[in-house]
């Protein structure tokens, strides 16, 4: 390689690392991150237009009546697919004690839709309608699926980054339903 060869490589090396710097701070997102929940915290209530018939849901009107699974999911996550109808077994064993609040991330209703009734859980819980991911936002959510699980009084007891299988889902709403002194 040759000496002019070297500077253009050099240049050509040091415009790039320039450019790149340039592009975060032009367009780097910096709107503060919502911090995710602590295991302790009040969950923060919401409302949500339910798919199926289009009322509002929201969080506190099942305070001090049954715990809550709140899970968001998307029709694009495979982890969601396979942890719905999980969910679904999981609402029909516990349906005295539990409710489960399934948030789809800001996709259109027929795809929220057809990806449900293809899982077969349209008509196992509320699935609801998070538009613009205001809520997911508000949760300080960044991983799919997304899960936790809240007592009767609103306190969350548990977060789950990622799937869970039934067994999981079961262990952590026993944990909830009979806690330990």
């Amino acid at each position: 390689m040759t000496l002019s060869q070297k500077k253009i490589l050099l240049f050509v090396i040091v415009m790039l690392g320039i450019g790149g710097v340039a592009w975060i701070f032009l367009f780097e997102d910096r709107t503060p991150r919502t911090p995710f929940p602590a295991i302790g915290s009040y969950a923060e209530n919401f409302s949500l237009t339910d798919l199926k018939d289009g009322r509002a849901i929201s969080l506190a009107e099942f305070r001090h009546k049954k715990i809550l699974l709140l899970n968001f999911w998307a029709s694009w996550s495979r982890f969601s697919a396979t942890e719905m109808p999980d969910m679904a077994t999981l609402q029909t064993e516990f349906g005295n004690d539990l409710v489960i609040l399934a948030v789809n991330r800001a996709e259109f209703e027929n795809v929220a839709e057809r990806f449900a009734r293809d899982r077969g859980v349209y008509d196992a819980y509320p699935l609801l309608l998070d538009p613009d991911d205001a809520v997911f936002k508000q949760y300080g959510g960044f991983a799919m699926p997304t899960s936790f699980f809240i007592d009767k009084r609103g306190i969350i007891r548990s977060t789950s980054f990622g799937p869970l299988t039934l067994e999981e889902m079961r262990e952590r709403t026993r944990a909830i339903l009979n806690p330990k002194p």
